[in-house]
């Protein structure tokens, strides 16, 4: 075996854990959110003892956090983050398919935003960066698509980006609070090539 590609089995065993613990934190948090939920209950989740789980993450907002940032990572990995032009249009799709696919993390997500808004909330930060790059990404590529010909130049792309994120948010709460996610799906679609059309349109 390659010394240069094979790992020690003490750091394979390192990363099962890491993500044993991750997908029990998944779950805890969308039962219970963040407040709720117990590092005790989590590490026992994940077949660990609390010291087990402390050793990977020292604190449940370092926990919290790494869930956050896995399902981020995750989303741009599966939607290739074919961000350049229009094409994000059909990202913003693949992401919402990707979210019905693991509904669990959806769920927890929407329970951890609900919680962020609230006064001195720890995760705040990390919903504003998450929506700051994530409209800042749509409306680049709107403006991108624009100065190559392919869409129109009298549109403001930071109000129509603004606009398909709260569209996709409201369609997903609508769709977590007992909807269709075939629905959801549907929905989404449409606005989406509605948006198109009118981000292409002649005149």
């Amino acid at each position: 075996m390659n010394a240069t590609t094979a790992r020690a089995p003490h750091l394979v065993r390192g990363d099962q854990a890491r993500t044993r613990i991750l997908e029990a934190a998944s779950e805890a948090f969308a039962r219970e959110g963040f407040n709720g939920s117990s590092l005790d209950r989590i590490a026992k989740a994940a077949g660990l003892t609390k010291a087990g789980l402390i050793h990977h993450f020292p604190t449940k907002l370092d926990l919290l956090r790494a869930v956050l940032d896995a399902r981020e990572d995750e989303a741009l990995v599966q939607a290739g983050r074919d961000t350049a032009t229009l094409h994000v249009l059909d990202t913003l799709l693949m992401v919402a398919r990707r979210d019905v696919a693991d509904e669990t993390r959806t769920r927890g997500f929407a329970v951890l935003l609900g919680e962020a808004v609230a006064l001195d909330s720890p995760v705040a930060d990390w919903f504003q960066g998450h929506y700051g790059q994530l409209t800042d990404e749509i409306a680049s590529a709107i403006a991108s698509a624009a100065r190559s010909g392919t869409a129109r130049t009298d549109l403001d792309a930071d109000a129509i980006a603004a606009e398909a994120v709260a569209v996709m948010d409201g369609l997903q709460i609508q769709w977590l609070l007992g909807g269709s996610a075939e629905a959801y799906l549907e929905r989404l679609e449409q606005y989406l090539e509605r948006l198109r059309s009118h981000l292409t349109a002649v005149g």
